[in-house]
């Protein structure tokens, strides 16, 4: 264990700054905005349960309404029985842990100042110990807020693998949407990810939905939506600048936050009212320690040690009750074989001609010329193409095809001679 010593940790005159950012935005968010009734909830965002593993909702799928023929005769007959399947979703706590240790000496000596000394002024750190749990408490709640948004979700199978609690971004699988690689986001992509949230479940709550990126983001929501009807200029031409803070959706107004801990090109749609912390309370020899703790640990010569401790994890309920957009990945390409003949005999392969390939909706093109055995071959996206072949002496052809999975091959076998 470090321990803190009298010269190791250092005292400094004049105002204590952190060299960190402590910003925990969306954690902050969850304590005061999120969910506030419910199995387990004491608090605003803060939800206590009596086991490692706890549910997060029961999911059921109903089918798409439609209108019943139901002839009277038929009324008359029971129907067979189609039950409802349901599934559980779960997730774990886990634990967070930081070690205190700070000497005698160093506790004492709060007026041994270290750089330049002005009369007159103190350390502002009076107690050594406290300083040190507090800036470890405030370590934890940063990385609780990380592990709120970044999670990666894994059930311990023994003790010596650690329980690991699934995140927003892990966590939101049905309304997982993409935008262009490349581009920046758009009104219309939010649009396009709530519309098809809505049939998966998601419900639009006026004032509840949140939309919560990385701080570098905020540019690009504001370029998205500067143009939108009804947004406003300036007052004065003195000023200058653009900080949309809320934006109106075709299904409501949603307020825009940022946390430094969501990654740059991720957007989340987040429901407030179903996030909040879960916590297993520590109990030892029937004495219940509480959720977020310190306590001293058994001294070691001239120094205080003490640990803080916890047992937390993330609830975000029903994971459909949120959209995550992303920017979309590389597209996976495929081979394109083109085999290029003539319908003029001899020979029957023509070389040296030119092929424009274009892909349908965009304005990329790919530019090929066959080889002397008529071939040409090049590696494109997934989608529907045209394409148009020249060479001198013979009529331009123009044709299409599509490209799924595999590899393609488009045989060109009436290319004719301009006779």
């Amino acid at each position: 264990m470090a321990v803190a010593y009298s010269d190791t940790v250092l005292n400094y005159s004049g105002l204590l700054k952190t060299k960190t950012n402590n910003n925990t935005g969306l954690l902050d968010a969850v304590f005061s905005r999120g969910k506030s009734m419910g199995d387990g909830i004491v608090s605003t965002g803060i939800r206590k349960i009596n086991s490692i593993e706890f549910a997060l909702s029961s999911g059921y799928s109903i089918a798409n309404g439609s209108q019943p023929a139901i002839t009277e005769q038929g009324s008359v007959t029971a129907i067979a029985g189609s039950p409802v399947l349901r599934d559980q979703q779960t997730n774990v706590i886990q634990l967070f842990q930081e070690a205190v240790s700070v000497t005698y000496l160093k506790q004492s000596a709060i007026g041994n100042l270290a750089g330049l000394n002005i009369a007159g002024q103190y350390s502002n750190v009076t107690n050594e110990l406290d300083f040190q749990v507090a800036v470890k408490m405030a370590k934890m709640k940063k990385d609780l807020d990380y592990t709120l948004i970044n999670g990666v979700y894994v059930k311990s199978s023994n003790s010596g693998v650690a329980y690991k609690s699934r995140g927003l971004i892990t966590g939101i699988t049905t309304n997982a949407a993409t935008y262009t690689k490349n581009t920046t986001i758009s009104a219309t992509t939010i649009n396009s990810a709530i519309t098809a949230a809505l049939s998966n479940g998601f419900s639009f709550e006026d004032g509840r939905i949140e939309l919560w990126v990385n701080p570098a983001e905020l540019a690009n929501i504001n370029a998205a939506y500067k143009g939108e009807t009804g947004f406003g200029l300036p007052r004065s031409r003195t000023e200058g600048g653009i900080s949309i803070t809320s934006i109106l959706t075709n299904y409501g107004f949603v307020d825009v936050h940022y946390d430094v801990i969501i990654p740059a090109k991720t957007y989340l749609l987040l429901n407030m009212s179903s996030l909040a912390i879960t916590e297993l309370d520590t109990v030892v020899d029937g004495v219940n320690k509480g959720s977020w703790f310190y306590e001293k640990l058994a001294q070691n010569g001239a120094a205080e040690n003490g640990q803080l401790y916890a047992q937390a994890g993330i609830d975000y309920g029903a994971e459909w009750n949120h959209i995550k957009i992303t920017e979309a990945g590389e597209e996976t390409l495929q081979t394109v074989n083109f085999n290029l003949k003539d319908n003029a005999g001899t020979p029957a392969v023509v070389e040296g001609a030119t092929i424009v390939v274009e892909k349908i909706g965009s304005t990329n093109e790919t530019t090929l010329t066959t080889d002397a055995s008529g071939n040409a071959t090049s590696n494109l996206s997934t989608g529907d193409y045209t394409y148009l072949v020249s060479k001198t002496g013979y009529i331009l052809q123009t044709g299409s095809f599509t490209i799924a999975s595999a590899t393609v091959t488009v045989n060109i076998t009436a290319f004719t001679p301009n006779t």
